[in-house]
């Protein structure tokens, strides 16, 4: 019966004792050790074959808490491995969160001095085309009165050649004037529509000649 009952109290101890095998050792080895010898110096059959059967529990629970020792070990170092991988995977995405702020912030760092250069651009697009609008409209005038001045003197010359090479010279200065004219009235400086330019040169030298009867055709884009 004391022996049922310390072989059930080693048996017991493998699950608690085990993880830490010393600590199981210095339990099972003197509960069984004295009762297997005890058991042997009887001597008798039923004693021998109980001291056997003792020193084969022994053998089998050593056995058993070595292998759940093994695995309580393997065990810890798998978690300690994976806590360690754990941590240093944490660290590098902490280093790749990290940088990818660093650049989103510098993206948009850049992003804003692009805006900003492009509003300065607009702003300066704007201004020239104000400006070359405003030259336009110097010249046009400037030519207007240079047509001006061209056809009063006209008026006062008597001879009719010299009179008609002033009107051709005050045309052509018109033909000018009627480009900067469109230029200024545009709001593209950088093309000149043809019909329109065409029709308005038409009826400009038309009054100009003071010709009415005549019909022109004029065939080009925007007529």
């Amino acid at each position: 019966f004391i022996a049922f009952v310390i072989a059930g109290m080693v048996a017991g101890a493998v699950g608690v004792f085990s993880a830490v095998m010393p600590a199981f050792l210095s339990f099972s080895i003197p509960a069984l050790i004295p009762v297997a010898v005890r058991f042997a110096v009887m001597g008798d059959p039923l004693h021998l074959a109980m001291a056997f059967m003792t020193g084969l529990f022994a053998l089998l629970t050593f056995t058993t808490a070595k292998r759940i020792n093994d695995a309580s070990r393997e065990l810890v170092i798998l978690k300690e491995t994976f806590s360690k991988r754990l941590e240093q995977r944490t660290a590098e995405l902490q280093q790749l969160n990290e940088r990818y702020r660093k650049e989103i912030a510098e993206h948009e760092k850049t992003e804003t001095a692009l805006r900003s250069s492009e509003s300065e651009i607009e702003d300066a697009l704007k201004e020239k085309t104000m400006l070359l609008q405003e030259i336009h409209h110097r010249v046009k005038n400037n030519m207007q009165v240079i047509i001006s001045l061209m056809h009063l003197q006209s008026d006062q010359i008597k001879d009719e050649n010299l009179r008609l090479s002033f009107k051709e010279a005050g045309s052509r200065v018109n033909a000018m004037a009627l480009i900067h004219n469109i230029l200024y009235e545009s709001s593209s400086i950088s093309e000149v529509d043809l019909g329109d330019y065409f029709k308005r040169l038409t009826d400009s030298l038309i009054r100009m000649y003071r010709v009415n009867d005549i019909q022109i055709s004029i065939k080009a884009e925007g007529c």
